[in-house]
């Protein structure tokens, strides 16, 4: 396992650790390597770079791939370290899109070797998880959409409103409440005066 050193390494260094990896596990040995997330776009924009020895973030694509190449069998990225608020479903602000996305992933990657050990980690190959930049932003864009759509359905409500034969019957008494209240704010209202 390798948590959090791959961002500390040049990329040939990088290939140059997977292939070793590869060549010193055991058929069906498994190799993780973890990193910060990029698609977290506040990990990758800013946090990445507080760490004066990190050389680059690594998109997950691009390490799955390292470890495709080098011969793994097969190669697996989890995402990690997300709020479990947003994983389980609550919708995501603005703030949530930019930061909310998993902080962290690790890359699974299972060497060759007979049926019984390669089977023992299904599990790890089944497990989903984490949040992701795409579903996030599809999740806020869907909420924004209900919001419009909520807010025209009220305009055209107001509009139907303001049309209405009620509404004209009744605007001297809104003028009559509007002055009224208007008065009462230019002297006071009398109940809020200490005696």
């Amino acid at each position: 396992s390798a948590f959090h050193v791959g961002e500390h390494l040049s990329f040939a260094q990088l290939c140059a650790v997977v292939e070793e990896a590869l060549r010193v596990l055991k058929p069906g040995g498994l190799l993780i390597l973890e990193t910060p997330n990029p698609e977290n776009l506040l990990v990758g924009a800013h946090n990445f770079y507080l760490d004066p020895t990190h050389q680059r973030p690594i998109p997950s694509g691009l390490l799955a791939f390292v470890a495709e190449y080098a011969g793994f069998a097969r190669v697996k990225v989890l995402f990690l370290q997300e709020e479990a608020a947003l994983r389980q479903g609550r919708e995501p602000g603005l703030y949530d899109v930019l930061a909310g996305v998993s902080r962290d992933y690790a890359v699974l990657a299972q060497k060759k070797g007979g049926a019984e050990v390669m089977g023992a980690l299904d599990a790890a190959w089944a497990r989903e998880g984490g949040v992701r930049l795409q579903e996030l932003a599809r999740r806020y864009d869907a909420r924004l959409e209900e919001g419009e759509g909520r807010a025209r359905a009220l305009a055209e409500q107001l509009v139907r409103l303001r049309a209405s034969r009620s509404w004209r019957w009744t605007a001297p008494l809104r003028r009559v409440m509007a002055g009224w209240a208007w008065l009462r704010r230019a002297m006071g209202d009398p109940r809020r005066r200490k005696g």
